[in-house]
Order: C-alpha cells, then structure tokens, then sequence
C-alpha cells in the first residue's frame, strides 16, 4: 500500500497564498493580492455525531507582493470535485489505544498551535516567524454502558496514557488517518447515571510519544 506520512517536526513549511478578485477598472479585470512567507499558525477538525466534518487553518503571512498582477508563470490547478465528508458516512473507525471503539465515540475534537512568534526588523518587510512550542489538545465524547460505568472516569483519575486515531474514506477510495500517538485525559465529566448508556465529556492534551518523538501522525492515500 502506498501513502504519504506526515508528522509534527521543528521545521516549518511555508506558504504562498493569493486572492483574487473581480476588478473591471484593472488589467484582465482581475486584481490578485499575493502573500508569501506564510506559516500555519493554528488548525483544527471537528468530527461530531453527525453532519459534515469541519476544520480550519489560520496562517502567519510574512510578507506581501507588491504587485497586483499574477505572479510570472502561475497556473491553476484543478478543481477539487472531491465530497465532503460527514461524520455518519466518512468515518470508518475510531480507535482507542489501536483497538476499534465500536461506534462508542460519539464526538472527536483536535485543536493544533505551532505557537510562531513574530517581530520586525528595520528595512525587512513583514515579519520574521520562530517556531515555538508544538501544542495538540482536544475534546473527546463517548459513551458507556452500565455494565461498565467507570471505565474512562478510571482513566482519568489514573492518569492512563491514551492513543487516538481516526480513520476517514472518501468514496473515490482515497483515506486519511490521524494517530495522536500519547494522550492525558485533562477534565472529565459524566451524569449520575441514571440511564443506561452513560456519556462522558472530556478533554485532552496531547503529549510526545517516546518511541517516535512524535506528537501526531497523519497518513493519507
């Protein structure tokens, strides 16, 4: 099977972003604004029970073109036709600790901060970016059954380490993985009970895993 890996590292990857807008008083009436130099600052991905999966980037721009024209040489690449995916039909599993919850997870949130700092520097345009602390942490909801009420408050209290991944399949046949590889459980609540499928709301810090100094994984097609 072929895929492509990437994981967290302390070296960044920059970008260059442009927006386009109609503008019938400029050449070709249309009026690109061209940034470059640009870091992910933050991201996150919201799985709920249901509906379609969200996520968003927010970018650290270093600098801008001065020019309004299109940059020498660019081409468009193709439209992305691909469908989105929806908690109920593009998850295919999530695991807890490489075993499969079986549909227990009911929601799963990640939240990413490279954490740069920027300054300016006299006769530099824009700003210089260093790479701070890599922080990953989230939300996690799931159920239990009263045959076994306390199994993640257990967890909690004990401190356990957890693992969390997900896997998602588009119905072209392409799939991403995301593996936090090292978690804590930080806060955890539940009601008292009185039902017989039990939910617990928690959140979770994300922590280096030893074997593969790594915080998170990401494999896709």
């Amino acid at each position: 099977v072929e895929f492509t890996k990437t994981s967290n590292d302390i070296t960044p990857t920059y970008y260059t972003i442009q927006n386009r807008i109609t503008d019938e008083g400029f050449a070709g009436s249309i009026n690109h604004k061209t940034f470059y130099d640009a870091n992910i600052n933050d991201g996150s991905i919201d799985i709920s029970g249901d509906g379609v999966i969200t996520g968003s980037l927010a970018f650290n721009i270093g600098a801008k073109v001065t020019s309004a024209l299109a940059i020498s040489g660019q081409t468009d690449g193709t439209d992305d036709t691909s469908s989105p995916l929806s908690a109920g039909n593009s998850i295919t599993a999530v695991y807890i600790d490489g075993v499969d919850s079986a549909c227990s997870v009911k929601s799963f949130n990640l939240s990413v901060k490279n954490n740069y700092t920027g300054d300016r520097s006299a006769a530099c345009e824009g700003e210089q970016y260093a790479f701070g602390g890599f922080d990953l942490d989230g939300s996690l909801t799931t159920w239990s059954t009263t045959a076994s009420p306390y199994d993640w408050e257990t967890k909690y209290e004990n401190g356990d380490d957890i693992s969390l991944a997900v896997l998602m399949e588009w119905p072209d046949g392409n799939w991403m993985i995301i593996d936090v590889l090292s978690t804590k459980l930080t806060d955890h609540s539940m009601p008292d009970g009185k039902n017989v499928i039990l939910e617990n709301s928690m959140t979770w810090a994300a922590q280096e895993d030893e074997a593969t100094t790594r915080t998170v994984q990401i494999f896709r097609s």
